[in-house]
């Protein structure tokens, strides 16, 4: 499933935005947006525990997610179990990707040292470099 923006979906940061404040830090740190279509969000879930959570909020979620900006086309939610973006510091992409993977806007990254926990900084970072297909430049002290 791909971020693009098609008509009036949210962009991926608005996305990852919305999830942050509606399923708060605990909930954010495990768990993940990776795709928006036609109104159906995808969050990738790490484990059995967390995706039991998250189906038992799943209904209260979506109402949270439906007042945040630009998301009051939600549906639906589904959640998969599957590895969630940052956890691990990802492979870094074959050299002939690489020369052609664009970096991450100045915007973007400004937006990722406003987060002040690092973990999810770096989380946040990781998923909007793979929506949109971009490599992260290395930044000291993160």
């Amino acid at each position: 499933m791909t971020l693009l923006k098609v008509h009036d979906e949210p962009d991926p940061v608005a996305v990852v935005r919305a999830w942050c404040n509606a399923a708060g830090p605990a909930m954010a740190r495990a768990a993940f947006p990776v795709g928006f279509e036609s109104g159906r969000l995808e969050v990738a879930v790490p484990d059995r525990a967390w995706l039991w959570e998250l189906e038992s909020r799943r209904e209260e979620l979506i109402r949270r997610l439906r007042s945040e900006k630009r998301m009051d086309q939600l549906r639906e939610i589904a959640f998969v179990l599957g590895p969630t973006p940052g956890r691990q510091e990802p492979m870094a992409p074959p050299p002939a990707c690489e020369s052609k993977a664009l970096e991450l806007s100045p915007e973007i990254l400004n937006a990722a040292q406003a987060i002040a926990d690092e973990d999810l900084s770096r989380r946040w970072t990781a998923a909007i470099s793979r929506m949109l297909g971009t490599v992260r430049p290395n930044r000291p002290g993160r």
